[in-house]
């Protein structure tokens, strides 16, 4: 046979020659020659390990067309379904890994549609594909994948599975708004996990730890973070590491160890960046920005948000925009610059309706409202701090639920309803001494100043704002504790 010409080979370049000459091919013969290219290549890819991931896709389709009906190799029909099979799952694995969320997802739903899936295997994938969709903001979807993989793992009476899908089913329901349900679905996850002694007991303490804190519970919390730090600890190249150091650096915020927090997500997001989890990354820098604007440290709280949004739009996360955007807009709310807060908090309060991530709804609504009251616009303000309320008392999160009290007193203050008012921010405070939150009990306080002060009563209001300051400083919020220190100097001055 003689080689093609220059010009010959040039126009079979062409997309659209190259498809015409494929569709001409019987179908028998195509499928041999799928068959053929997927036997060059599996070669090719155990020879080259490092290239198989890259591969696997296109093996997968070679695979696939390769069993068609119709084809010589039907008699290997199984073993082509298998290689599959075997390829999609080495294919979704490589996306996930590249951060290319949404081509993993679609990877594992085209794996689930194979045939011959067994349960084990279908209960695999369906955990990894509820994974994907939770990353990607989509909790309603993540929580009826888990469902399912929950149902298979009853069925065959795999402790470990029901677990793992529990676990997922429990920070689904959490990202839904519904923590209290989310919290009768984690502890069945832990015992089941316990019982199974394999699967991600850490991933379903750390998930338990973090619903209670949810729930202001921040007590009960504290041993099962300390217990799933401890599990890790001889796990270098644990999956789960990332998700239980997160949630131990926010339990140190909480009590106002900032300065530890930072640190410790400097060490969670090294190891984050070294695997490519761009949307977990861009988590932990949105919290370890939390723990800077504390610290007063703006400029640089500042600098990680954007770095952390970039990462997080990249890869198409929803629920990891929503934080990192309430984060930026917190920024600048610290610097006065009310108009960016606002732009901030607006796309904040977007991406937290567009996904399903209702728990960061409230916050949302919170600070939109929070920006507005601070540019004299109360009623559009106090209209949104309603349903930031109503969505806190639905889901039972009582941090939530204190903190919008707060903060809707505080515009009814500056709306001279005073009695609403007063009614609001003691309900507010008594949440957050029940709760042990310092930081907010500290918020709240200063709002109950406003109020003792609106009222002449000038020592009450001094006693709130000392009080306030103390909590601040207790709460390694440093630069509140100093300007509220500055706001009680001032304040004193004008009492005779």
């Amino acid at each position: 046979m003689n080689a093609p010409s220059a010009e010959q080979a040039y126009l079979f370049r062409h997309a659209l020659l190259r498809e015409a000459a494929y569709e001409l091919q019987p179908p028998t013969q195509r499928a041999a020659l799928h068959a053929i290219c997927l036997q060059l290549l599996s070669t090719l890819a155990q020879a080259r390990p490092e290239l198989a991931g890259a591969m696997a896709l296109e093996l997968a389709d070679h695979a696939h067309a390769a069993s068609l009906p119709g084809s010589e190799h039907a008699a290997n029909r199984d073993d082509l379904a298998k290689a599959e099979a075997l390829w999609l799952s080495i294919a979704a694995d490589y996306a996930h890994q590249k951060a290319d969320y949404r081509g993993a997802a679609a990877t594992w739903r085209r794996l689930l549609a194979c045939p011959n899936l067994d349960d084990a295997r279908r209960s695999d994938t369906l955990l990894h594909l509820a994974t994907t969709e939770l990353g990607l903001g989509n909790a309603a979807t993540a929580e009826s994948v888990a469902t399912i993989a929950l149902d298979l793992g009853k069925h065959r009476g795999d402790d470990s599975t029901q677990g793992a899908a529990l676990n997922l089913v429990a920070r689904a329901q959490e990202a839904q708004g519904r923590s209290e349900q989310a919290l009768q679905s984690h502890l069945p996850a832990v015992a089941a996990l316990r019982r199974a002694a394999s699967g991600p007991l850490p991933l379903a303490l750390a998930g338990l730890a973090s619903c209670l804190r949810q729930l202001g519970r921040n007590s009960e919390g504290w041993p099962c973070i300390e217990e799933a730090v401890e599990l890790i600890a001889g796990q270098a190249t644990s999956k789960d590491q990332g998700p239980v150091l997160a949630v131990r650096a926010q339990f140190l915020a909480d009590e106002g160890k900032n300065d530890t927090a930072v640190v410790a997500y400097e060490a969670l997001i090294a190891k984050l960046d070294a695997r490519g989890a761009r949307a977990a990354s861009a988590m932990a820098r949105a919290n370890m920005g939390f723990a800077l604007s504390a610290l007063g440290r703006l400029d640089q709280a500042h600098a990680v948000g954007l770095a952390a949004l970039q990462d997080a739009r990249a890869v198409g996360a929803l629920h990891a925009q929503t934080v990192v955007l309430n984060q930026l807009g917190g920024v600048a709310l610290e610097r006065k610059r009310l108009e960016e807060a606002l732009s901030w908090f607006q796309q904040c309060l977007q991406t937290a309706r567009e996904s399903d991530y209702r728990a960061y709804l409230t916050t949302a609504l919170n600070n939109n409202a929070l920006t507005l009251d601070h540019l004299g616009r109360l009623p559009e303000a106090e209209a949104l701090q309603r349903q930031a309320l109503e969505l806190a008392r639905q889901s039972g999160n009582r941090r939530a639920e204190g903190s919008s009290l707060a903060n809707l007193a505080s515009t009814l203050l500056d709306q001279d309803k005073l009695a609403e008012a007063e009614d609001c921010v003691r309900q507010s405070i008594a949440i957050q001494i029940e709760i042990n939150n310092p930081r907010y009990h500290a918020s709240a306080l200063t709002t109950l100043c406003r109020l003792q002060a609106r009222r002449g009563d000038l020592d009450s209001a001094c006693a709130s704002l000392r009080q306030a300051a103390e909590l601040f400083q207790q709460s390694g919020d440093t630069a509140n504790a100093t300007s509220t220190l500055a706001d009680l100097n001032k304040l004193q001055g004008t009492m005779p």
